[in-house]
């Protein structure tokens, strides 16, 4: 393929990365005739299309090519529109078609699989990328990708998969929300320059009591009582709960307790076994021990000093939000900011991180490996050159820029070396979050949120540093808006910790251990393991919860006996033996992973 100019690379790269998202979990075939298999032939195709002379919107293709995308984490499905849309069609002559099982049914993915046809572009777990490599449903890249300056970078994460599928270095995917640049043992989930698992909680109410030192789980619920005394309504006079759980996020355990495990270091996680940053400290989620049990523990605890929301086992986590917005619900083990409103910010209100003395903060790191997702190509794309020059353009620096901040010269722009957000971007990209407002005509008109990439998925992480500028390619952590968005909160967290930002003081109290980034996929289980685990996760669900609620600490303790019983006779000895093995091939992987960084 010949070299083009940066910016259509870097539009290609959004485009790409866009169809990537879309593209996990479905089928999908381009409406272009078949092009001989090189490079060659696609640059060859572009030059006939402009001797031609037809009229078009400024790409090298005449002819608009629809390009299907099956995306698994899509929560939109059709004809992408609005200014991502123009961006691409004016570019690349290209519509995105995005078939997303969010939307249409899981079944689609079954549906699509046997009929041979996934899609252009295919975004999917690593499991399902296997069983689609091993049924032959997607495209070997490997002479496409051999000199792509852009996915160079990813090119370990490639072949780490390459492993996986049992493919030798045939590159059939790439990993998503992988980084280029970035060490492995750099903090990937940050946001807004705190921790993603911790105590947060209202800053109003922590404040008003004078910050007290919390050093463990204990003073959590000693501080959530004083606080819940002093605000027992909400906004709008309702009971206001310092606890308020949901388990509509629950798999084969309670979710809000595993949550807990993370801000106590133990980040990693195969099947029941969780393990810290170094790969050999772990716990079962059966352990007396273990992180999961004690979580349980203080949900009992709050619970007997009136502070669990009686809602919580059967309310969903939109609820939850609302009742969060309403100040019905103040504290949780990962942020939740509907309170944070501009209004209540300014005023000093809203949910913040608050250090705890016995955490050990253990965050994904940044990895060439992603995250647990994949792109690639559908075996069936009938214009595969043109097709991957959008999937290598879609995981470019100006394809991401475009995805996660929106258009330069709309959203943000570039003042002395550093991107800045316009009027506009701040309103159309709160939080790091497309907003919907209005968009120019001449950007292409809609709502912004509407006309956002909608494929999801991308190789290239959002929090990855883009080398142009030495800034995640996510507005909300450029540091030129977390200094123009300090609030009052922000000072008065400064003055009484220390720190510029919660991730700065959890790293100098050496509380920040990443988990680093491993090339590691867990294999599926077998149909008597799935089986096992499947009936052993029922009863841990249901004994979770009904400890939480037990009347007594004699009951909360003997239905935890009850559980490990039962989850025994469903075979969870032999469970825990398979994820333990497991675990020594990751604790192998982790020494290399450490001893390369």
């Amino acid at each position: 393929m010949r070299k083009r100019s940066k910016k259509v690379l870097a539009l290609l790269l959004s485009a790409v990365m866009a169809a990537s998202v879309a593209g996990c979990g479905s089928k999908g075939t381009a409406s272009q005739p078949a092009q001989e298999n090189t490079a060659a032939g696609t640059d060859e195709a572009a030059g006939t299309a402009a001797a031609e002379g037809e009229e078009n919107t400024g790409s090298a293709y005449a002819d608009t090519l629809t390009i299907d995308v099956f995306a698994e984490n899509a929560n939109y499905q059709g004809l992408q529109s609005g200014w991502f849309a123009k961006i691409i069609k004016d570019k690349f002559n290209i519509e995105l078609n995005i078939i997303a099982p969010n939307i249409s049914g899981q079944s689609i993915y079954q549906t699509r699989s046997a009929a041979g046809e996934l899609g252009d572009i295919v975004c999917l777990g690593s499991e399902k990328m296997k069983d689609c490599v091993e049924a032959g449903l997607i495209y070997d890249m490997t002479d496409l990708v051999k000199d792509s300056a852009i996915l160079k970078p990813f090119e370990a994460g490639a072949l780490g998969l390459s492993d996986y599928f049992g493919t030798d270095d045939r590159i059939y995917a790439y990993p998503t929300n992988a980084s280029g640049v970035a060490k492995n043992t750099e903090a990937a989930q940050v946001r807004n320059g705190a921790p993603e698992n911790g105590f947060y909680t209202r800053w109003d109410y922590y404040y008003e009591l004078g910050c007290p030192e919390i050093k463990n789980m204990d003073d959590i619920l000693t501080v959530c009582r004083q606080m819940q005394d002093n605000h027992p309504t909400s906004d709008s006079g309702k009971p206001a709960y310092a606890f308020s759980l949901f388990p509509d996020w629950d798999g084969d355990s309670m979710t809000c307790a595993n949550k807990y495990a993370i801000m106590y270091g133990y980040g990693g996680t195969t099947g029941y076994v969780f393990y810290k940053a170094n790969g050999k400290d772990y716990f079962d989620i059966a352990d007396d021990n273990g992180i999961y049990y004690k979580t349980l523990e203080m949900y009992y605890k709050a619970n007997q000093m009136g502070m669990l929301d009686p809602d919580s086992s059967t309310q969903n986590f939109d609820d939850l939000n609302a009742k969060v917005a309403d100040g019905a619900a103040f504290n949780s083990p990962f942020p939740i900011y509907q309170y944070n409103t501009p209004e209540n910010v300014a005023e000093g209100k809203g949910q913040v991180f608050v250090p705890v003395g016995d955490m050990d903060y253990a965050p994904l790191g940044h990895s060439v490996h992603g995250q647990g997702g994949t792109m690639a190509m559908g075996s069936t794309v009938k214009n595969p050159e043109r097709v991957f020059e959008f999937f290598e353009w879609l995981n470019s620096e100006e394809a991401m820029m475009l995805t996660f901040a929106g258009p330069e010269g709309l959203t943000w722009e570039e003042k002395d070396g550093k991107p800045y957000l316009t009027e506009y971007g701040k309103e159309a990209m709160q939080g790091g979050d497309p907003q919907n407002i209005p968009v120019p005509e001449e950007w292409g008109g809609g709502n912004f949120s509407d006309g956002a990439n909608r494929i999801v998925s991308s190789v290239v992480y959002k929090m990855d540093t883009n080398p142009t500028y030495n800034e995640p390619y996510d507005p909300s952590m450029w540091s030129t808006t977390m200094q123009e968005n300090r609030t009052k909160i922000d000072e008065q967290w400064t003055e009484t910790f220390g720190s510029e930002w919660p991730l700065d003081y959890v790293a100098e109290k050496n509380a920040l251990h990443p988990m680093p980034g491993i090339a590691y996929r867990k294999p599926q289980d077998s149909g008597d393991i799935k089986t096992k685990r499947s009936q052993c996760g029922e009863v841990i669900k249901e004994y979770s919860w009904k400890m939480v609620y037990a009347e007594d600490e004699n009951t909360f303790k003997s239905l935890w006996q009850e559980m490990k019983d039962k989850i025994k006779g469903f075979g969870y000895d032999e469970v825990l033996a398979y994820d333990l093995e497991n675990l020594k091939v990751i604790q192998k992987a982790t020494e290399e992973a450490l001893a390369g960084n």
